[in-house]
């Protein structure tokens, strides 16, 4: 894996590098992605970097030999745009997943590596004001406690102290984020 770089485009799928960015190939036909998909984000498991997630318009990808090939995980995510992926630092088994426009904005947890997905209770707009459909842009997991945060455009900033089994908004005056879009 050393010398490997992965880089995920909005219309080239996913180019990929094994000798330090030297030469530079895209994935092949019959992938999962799309040759000329858009893929949103990469994350690599910290536990094996050989299995990289990726979120593309087609849903949630999986490579388990560092980005050579990748296959469509069966989740209620299939056919939504994901934006943004992460993983729970302390129990890498713990994944989330944000879709958003031209899809529905919705957050998706696995508990189990991404074997099964499941959509979190929590309720976004589907249209808004400045982007028509918001997306969740950014997720992350604070790796002391655990604590889940994740941002959308045109949609603020959430906040879960339970691995997402609750929500709470946190993009007001009293927690100094005073703008939405995130």
């Amino acid at each position: 894996m050393q010398g490997t770089i992965l880089v995920a485009t909005a219309g080239q799928g996913i180019l990929r590098s094994a000798d330090d960015g030297a030469s530079w190939h895209r994935l092949g036909l019959r992938e999962a992605i799309e040759f000329d998909g858009a893929v949103r984000a990469l994350l690599v498991d910290p536990s094996d970097p050989r299995r990289v997630f990726a979120g593309a318009d087609a849903g949630i990808c999986l490579s388990e030999d560092g980005g050579v090939h990748f296959r469509r995980l069966a989740s209620p995510a299939d056919g939504l745009t994901v934006w943004a992926l992460a993983i729970d630092p302390r129990d890498p088994q713990v994944l989330y997943a944000g879709t958003g426009a031209p899809s529905r904005a919705r957050m998706f947890r696995s508990r189990d590596g991404g074997a099964h997905w499941e959509q979190l209770p929590i309720e976004m707009p589907e249209f808004c004001a400045g982007v028509n459909r918001p997306r969740i842009l950014s997720i992350c997991v604070d790796p002391a406690d655990g604590a889940v945060w994740f941002g959308v455009e045109e949609g603020g900033a959430w906040h879960s102290q339970d691995q997402g089994d609750s929500w709470r908004r946190v993009d007001d005056a009293a927690s100094g984020i005073a703008n939405s879009d995130i």
